[in-house]
């Protein structure tokens, strides 16, 4: 099947100029999206015997297809009496004329299979991929000249992963496993590399009446993680454009824990309480100069930018047969705007939050649901970045409502 996408955005930018104007830069994008896809083969639970031990064979394949036709230009306003006036309109295609494609067959097995206690998964998939972009001179709206640059990217990788759990009682499992990560580069970055990982875990779960707890360490080893530039994001640069970040360690802890308070109350309705906590130290593990702007010069040990150390999130609720409610809370740590170790600096510190969050449903009728949800339900005000361009706050207030029919 396939599925085409006409999208158009404008974005604003502003800057001072010699006299102390303040300027907009109003960003036109068009562009058209092309996706295609074939699922050649897909057979699940595939049983065979071998060496005395019952296996489940998955396995598959798939052809896909993509384009991206990106058409942009870039006009500039002055705010005048509170109305922006137009100082330079921006010719058709200035900002950006090009088409990228991408063409991919993936082929996948998985096995799974157990012994006594111990449940075995193993994997890998395999992918043939070519990437092409094509660049038109910025002066050629028509594309009448043909692409004054193409770039294609092409590989074979296979990408493997293995995952155990190994049940202690009816209560409790171990849980271990560990992937390769990968990750293409955009053909429209001529440095930059693919970026490569190999991701550990190990943990456990303890299940108990209406108690649970799972706890997982988890350690992310990158030989190459993959900085992009995108609209939000900024850093000088272009937007689509990737950056090398070198070796990376991603390390840290998830804990969740959930009980239904009902269980100790004589009551038909559920009281769901739960608590999510998370600890990450990300570290780049090599010296460098990046040209983008949220790495900079790096130095071995240096925190990743816009990653908090620490988050938690905890949430209460009541459900019955035909309605529910839920009040969860969000606290995210400190946070760094620029990469590096010790202090942060005021001007490139993302101070902590807490945001809050509120949402009932009632049913109607057996196939009519009625939900409403409030986020950020007292309206803090907090910093979520200070790029592409100064202080950037978060998501204010917001009120949702909806219907759900089922059919």
């Amino acid at each position: 099947m396939a599925s085409h996408n006409p999208f158009t955005m404008e974005i604003f930018r502003h800057h001072r100029n010699a006299k102390n104007f303040i300027l907009y830069d109003l960003a036109h994008k068009y562009e058209e999206y092309l996706a295609s896809g074939l699922r050649g083969i897909e057979i699940n639970r595939a049983l065979c015997r071998f060496a005395g031990v019952d296996h489940e064979l998955t396995f598959g394949a798939r052809v896909h297809q993509d384009e991206e036709d990106r058409f942009q230009e870039e006009d500039t306003y002055r705010l005048q009496g509170g109305q922006l006036v137009l100082t330079t309109a921006g010719a058709a295609g200035s900002q950006a004329n090009r088409v990228s494609s991408g063409e991919a067959l993936a082929l996948f097995v998985q096995d799974k299979f157990t012994i006594g206690r111990l449940s075995v998964t193993g994997g890998a998939r395999f992918e043939d991929y070519e990437l092409t972009r094509e660049d038109y001179a910025t002066s050629d709206p028509t594309r009448a000249a043909g692409p004054d640059r193409v770039r294609t990217l092409s590989d074979t990788v296979v990408v493997p992963g293995l995952s155990a759990l190994y049940e202690i009682s009816e209560t409790t499992t171990l849980l271990a496993g560990v992937h390769r990560g990968f990750a293409i580069a955009s053909p429209g970055t001529t440095n930059a590399d693919v970026e490569e990982s190999v991701n550990w875990e190990f943990g456990g779960r303890y299940s108990r009446g209406a108690f649970e707890l799972e706890a997982i360490a988890y350690f992310n080893d990158y030989s190459n993680l993959l900085g992009t530039c995108t609209a939000s994001s900024g850093g000088g640069c272009n937007v689509g454009d990737q950056f090398n970040g070198g070796e990376v360690d991603v390390q840290g802890l998830e804990v969740t824990a959930g009980w239904d308070a009902a269980a100790i109350l004589d009551t038909d309705i559920s009281i769901p309480l739960s608590v999510v906590y998370t600890l990450t130290d990300a570290e780049f593990q090599t010296s460098f100069e990046s040209d983008y702007g949220p790495w900079g010069d790096v130095v071995d040990g240096d925190k990743l930018p816009y990653i908090a150390d620490q988050q938690l999130t905890l949430s209460a609720g009541l459900e019955a047969d035909r309605w529910g409610a839920s009040l969860s809370g969000n606290y995210v740590s400190d946070a760094r705007a620029r990469a590096g170790q010790g202090g942060v600096p005021a001007r490139e510190l993302i101070e902590a939050r807490w945001v809050a969050d509120m949402a009932v449903w009632v049913d109607l009728t057996d196939r009519i649901r009625v939900r409403a949800k409030a986020e950020n339900l007292f309206d803090e005000v907090y910093v979520a970045s200070i790029d592409p361009a100064g202080l950037r706050p978060g998501k204010p207030f917001e009120f949702l409502m909806g219907v759900e029919v089922s059919f």
